[in-house]
């Protein structure tokens, strides 16, 4: 049988995780079509990994792990979008929190995919 570990978070830590990653993502897709944003977890023995990858305008290759950084945006204010920076730097202190890590991966056929490693009881 099939037995995932839990992970071990209050509720509030775990929503700003998945709020952040998934209900965020839109907004950062660009204008692409189809929009799509594929989400997996994999449970191993002593940790899960959190995957969101969004098929759209993810950020240059090479340059994908400053989105983790504060106030890194690929949106300015005159965009008008709202972002301002603080989702993924958000999650990535959740995890680190946690004794987990988060990081991006990029490139231009498969978008942006952001990775939250988070450890098992």
């Amino acid at each position: 049988p099939d037995v995932s570990s839990p992970v071990f978070s209050s509720r509030s830590y775990l929503y700003q995780i998945f709020s952040n990653l998934v209900i965020n993502s839109p907004e950062h897709m660009g204008d692409c079509s189809p929009r799509r944003i594929e989400i997996t977890v994999d449970d191993e023995p002593t940790h899960h990994v959190i995957s969101v990858r969004v098929y759209g305008q993810g950020p240059a290759v090479g340059s994908s792990e400053k989105v983790l950084e504060a106030f890194h945006s690929r949106f300015s204010a005159a965009d008008n979008q709202g972002a301002r920076g603080l989702g993924l730097t958000i999650v990535k202190n959740v995890a680190e929190a946690h004794g987990g890590r988060t990081w991006a991966e990029s490139d231009l056929e498969h978008g942006c995919c952001i990775r939250v490693m988070l450890p098992s009881s």
